[in-house]
């Protein structure tokens, strides 16, 4: 059996905060405007039954948000980078099963 915890904090920044042709050292951090978050916390469960068999089962916790910047709302950009079913905190339970040969 394998237990694996994992934790993922994801950002994503305004396009407008970073002007192309010029460095992130000659205008201080490309990620000064952060406008989607996700912050994920995962534990996942496998079990082998063979050689070539074995079940899973995942559970997440999720909180994806968005953040209003430079007139934008965190509404749109949720609209923009996520699907709706997982606006906001949500849980998930997602089972498998992996057959090798």
């Amino acid at each position: 059996m394998w237990l694996t915890l994992s934790f993922t904090d994801a950002q994503k920044t305004s396009i407008q905060s970073f002007e192309f042709g010029e460095g992130p050292s000659d205008q201080g951090s490309v990620m000064e405007d952060i406008v989607w978050r996700n912050t994920t916390l995962s534990f996942q469960a496998s079990y082998s039954l063979s050689s070539n068999i074995s079940l899973s089962a995942r559970y997440r916790h999720m909180n994806i948000r968005g953040l209003d910047v430079d007139g934008v709302t965190a509404q749109e950009y949720l609209d923009v980078f996520t699907p709706s079913m997982h606006h906001g905190k949500t849980l998930g339970l997602d089972p498998g099963l992996r057959i090798g040969f």
